[in-house]
């Protein structure tokens, strides 16, 4: 063992990461706005709010990309 201690990193930090990572993505394919739900969830790890904020923020978004790209707009 090298001796190094653990490097904790924020939740909020890790948010922001994702959000930096993934959110330009969603103009790409939607299904970045899926795995942008599903890693917030991986760092929340609350099963009732990550599915609570999903639906609020994600599936409109997620809604309006597929009707974008789908000529329902």
């Amino acid at each position: 063992m090298c001796g190094r201690g653990k490097v904790t990193v924020s939740r909020g930090r890790l948010n922001r990461f994702i959000d930096e990572l993934v959110h330009p993505m969603f103009k790409v394919d939607p299904a970045f706005v899926l795995i942008d739900g599903f890693l917030h969830a991986l760092v929340e790890q609350n099963p009732e709010e990550s599915t609570r904020k999903f639906l609020v923020y994600n599936l409109p978004r997620l809604v309006e990309q597929l009707a974008k790209r789908y000529g329902k707009a």
